[in-house]
């Protein structure tokens, strides 16, 4: 059978070519069975993609029943996607709506799934007892599109029609577009060929010529006038939008009649025809009769050429009308999402260029070119940092592979191109070795590429990145160099040198072990002690460190203080400096490093200690009284300013107020380091008290009824890094609140300070501290970023000095919260 001969099933068809278009006519549902079934079976049978529109959605089980009792396997076809059964909810409509372009283009990218998809072609069925009388014109011209697809595509297609539905102009509708058609006359089915297309049509042309048979029958408003404007003779759709019938419309005034009007209106085509003889046409929106019409009139001549009368056909336009006015909305709509897909595509394009852009660049720092040698073509690719790693200028395609190798250093020339070789035969491609730039500077790279082969295994191109990895060599050498200097330092130490393994087992320790401690080497090693000498208080540190060095993905190093306790009781002090070394050609990470006694020292600095701590406190109280002469200064100098008239007193002793307050809080800091027993921390819930009662003093008047509320955790130690910004950030929200938050002069500040716990390991207090107030708030239309505040720019900036977060709320108010880790 030739290819383009297709099995159709159906014995009183046979086979039939490609592009076959033909309908059945069926009364019960056993009928179509009987004709759907063996179509469908064959077209499984012989690797068509089958594809049946259902008219109910309910129908779809019965009909993959209906399949699964004639087709074996049909549960195998159905599975893989060769047999799609789909209701007509899905298959005609798209939101309840019948749309002939979309469902004819939805066919023709179904005949292009079918032939990707590896079958020979589509056999489709779609069943329409959906379809209502309104809607036949539009099916009727879907059939002629789909049936023009059909014949230029490799598709069969079978349209069953209900024969109950159909009147005898739709059958001739249905035949005219189908080749044949299949019908059932006692109990046997007859193939009807397209004949009866051409005979409905020569009836139709002599129909038209009998203009008196077909004249009730045009849907227009037709009607025959005479020189006076009277009806002499009207179809009867005229009649009907008038109201009446054809006989009682002969003799009426037209304009009386169909206008309302004592005259000829101005736009009446009749006249105009009476006055130059010719056709005229004109588009009227007609209130009398609700709708919009294209009239047109042309005249009819006597024997002797004279104008008699006239024939007018009016065509209701409305819908027209209607889609034209979508039609535009719809061009218009179109313009503009055409300049918005343009915009986009701008957008789109300036991304793309800055990607490359930044890709580029990432490159430029990194030091890594990408490349790819066209092995067919003998075609290569550099980016632009392929050229800067060897010192040439920007080219328009990259170096030929026999011009790169002449810049590989001539000892690893043979052993560059090896490998290139051995990636060609599909060996991994990663390697190292050294370059002569086009300056004659030497070198290092690190190289790696992948190779492309085609279906038969033949490599078709190579690709990969090419890094300078210069720095990188030179400091791993000085790296290297440094350790063997630690390790001979370690072997002349008069302290405990140790290694242990990756879990900080020790596996040696030498020196001054007993010396220091009172155990052996042996015992520290075989009884795992180390850890059990250190001294409780300390133990934490020390396994945090720990646990940082092993996380640590590369070489890494560190120091730390702890206290022993010795096997005859005494506590020592030691220092242990360490170091992680990651393995080598095989070996494993190890961890090396010297412990020394350091209890003389530490007794020495804690001697150096109590005096510093003095002279600090001494510090705090000249830096207090220093602040405290500022503070007095800002003070005079706002009544200075307040006495003269001719300044904007108001703004500048605002803003030297807020610059006191600011003053007062660092003051405020120095006073409570230098009352308490501490000197490098102070509590900060006490310094918060203090602060807040000056800010209330100082914004009293007119704010008596505004209160104070305060929640602070108690032992809240902070250092001056902390405590000062911290202040500051204080100062700047109560003094913000206290002067704008309350337009009725009451209300309440709250201020929280309270600890959080966190859920890691790392052993970092958290606080998180909160001011608010119940005031008017800030406008939701306003970012925190976006505030141009001194004050609020300030608090913005303490809080990243902090490295801390801050969150703004409006919901009742305004609440700062503001939570920051304290080191």
């Amino acid at each position: 059978m030739e290819e383009n001969v297709r099995n159709s099933g159906i014995d009183v068809i046979g086979d039939v070519p490609w592009g076959t278009h033909f309908c059945q006519f069926y009364q019960t549902k056993e009928d179509l069975m009987d004709i759907i079934v063996p179509y469908f079976k064959a077209g499984l049978e012989n690797n068509e993609l089958c594809v049946w529109i259902t008219s109910q959605p309910s129908e779809v089980e019965e009909v993959k029943e209906a399949l699964r009792r004639a087709v074996p396997d049909f549960d195998v076809y159905l599975e893989r996607g060769q047999m799609e059964i789909i209701p007509y909810t899905h298959g005609y409509l798209k939101e309840g709506v019948f749309n002939p372009e979309k469902v004819v283009n939805n066919w023709i990218e179904k005949i292009n799934q079918a032939l990707t998809r590896g079958y020979d072609g589509l056999r489709a069925t779609g069943d329409n007892r959906w379809l209502e009388k309104e809607g036949w014109d539009g099916f009727v011209n879907y059939e002629k599109k789909v049936d023009a697809i059909i014949d230029k595509h490799h598709v069969i297609a079978l349209c069953p029609y209900y024969l109950d539905m159909c009147s005898t102009a739709e059958i001739i509708d249905v035949v005219s577009n189908h080749q044949f058609a299949l019908i059932k006359r006692e109990g046997k089915w007859e193939r009807i060929e397209n004949s009866g297309r051409k005979r409905a049509e020569e009836a139709a042309v002599q129909a038209a010529k009998d203009w008196e048979q077909t004249f009730d029958a045009v849907p227009d408003l037709i009607s025959v006038i005479d020189n006076e404007y009277r009806i002499v003779r009207a179809n009867r759709a005229m009649a009907a939008k008038m109201g009446t019938i054809p006989e009682e419309c002969m003799g009426l005034t037209c304009y009386h009649a169909v206008h309302g009007t004592t005259e000829p209106p101005s736009f009446c085509p009749q006249r105009r025809l009476l006055e130059d003889g010719l056709e005229h046409k004109v588009e009227v929106h007609e209130n009398l009769l609700g709708d919009s019409f294209l009239i047109s009139v042309s005249p009819l001549y006597d024997n002797e050429g004279k104008v008699i009368r006239s024939v007018h056909v009016a065509r209701d336009i409305t819908e027209s009308k209607k889609a034209e006015e979508a039609l535009k909305k719809a061009h218009d709509n179109l313009e503009e999402r055409v300049k918005e897909r343009t915009a986009e595509l701008e957008e789109a394009y300036k991304a793309l260029m800055e990607n490359e852009r930044r890709l580029s660049e990432a490159q430029k720092m990194a030091h890594i070119g990408n490349w790819e040698w066209n092995i067919v073509t003998n075609k290569p690719y550099w980016s632009e940092e392929m050229y800067r790693i060897f010192g040439l200028d920007l080219q328009e395609f990259g170096l030929p592979y026999d011009e790169v190798l002449s810049y590989i250093h001539p000892d690893d020339r043979d052993y560059a191109d090896n490998a290139v070789r051995r990636a060609l035969n599909g060996e991994p491609y990663d390697i190292d070795y050294r370059i002569i730039r086009a300056d004659g500077e030497e070198r290092v790279v690190h190289l790696q590429g992948e190779v492309i082969f085609d279906e038969k295994k033949t490599p078709i191109s190579i690709r990969g990145t090419l890094q300078d990895i210069t720095e990188r060599k030179k400091a791993e050498k000085a790296l290297e160099l440094s350790r063997e200097r630690y390790r001979s330092f370690i072997q002349n130490f008069k302290g405990i040198a140790f290694q242990a393994d990756r879990d900080f087992n020790l596996e040696y320790m030498k020196g001054n072990v007993e010396e220091i401690t009172g155990y052996s080497e042996e015992e520290f090693i075989s009884e795992k002690l180390w850890r059990k000498l250190i001294e409780p208080e300390d133990l934490p540190l020390f396994l945090k460190k720990e646990r940082e060095t092993k996380s640590s993905p590369s070489a890494c190093d560190g120091q730390l203080d702890y206290r022993i306790k010795c096997r005859d009781g005494e506590i020592k002090w030691v220092h242990e400096i360490y170091q992680k070394i990651p393995g080598k050609n095989g070996k494993p990470m190890i961890y090396q490093g010297a412990i020394y006694d350091i209890t003389e020292r530490k007794e020495t600095e804690e001697v150096l200690a109590k005096a510093e701590d003095a002279r600090k406190k001494e510090i705090h109280h000249r830096i207090k009284n220093n602040l405290q002469v500022i503070s007095s200064l800002l003070d005079l100098q706002v009544e200075k300013f307040s006495e003269k008239e001719a300044i904007q007193a108001k703004e500048i002793l605002e803003a030297f107020r807020e610059s006191q307050n600011r003053v007062i809080s660092m003051s405020l800091i120095h006073e409570e380091l230098y009352k308490g027993k501490e000197t490098d921390t102070l509590d900060f819930s006490a310094y918060l008290q203090k602060l807040v009662k000056n800010l209330f003093q100082t914004y009293s008047l007119g704010r008596e009824n505004v209160c104070l509320c305060m929640d602070l955790e108690e032992n809240a130690f902070f250092n001056m890094d902390t405590a000062v910004p911290l202040g500051i950030i204080v100062n700047e929200l109560v003094s913000n609140s206290l002067k704008h938050a309350f337009t009725e002069g009451e209300g309440e500040i709250q201020i929280k300070l309270c600890r959080e716990h966190k859920g890691d390991e790392v052993d970092r207090p958290c606080f998180t501290m909160t001011v608010s107030d119940n005031g008017k708030g800030i406008s939701e239309n306003i970012e925190l970023e976006s505030l141009e505040t001194l004050g609020l720019q300030l608090v913005s900036i303490l809080v990243d000095q902090l490295d801390g977060n801050i969150e703004l709320k409006r919901e009742q108010g305004t609440e700062f919260k503001i939570s920051f880790d304290i080191v």
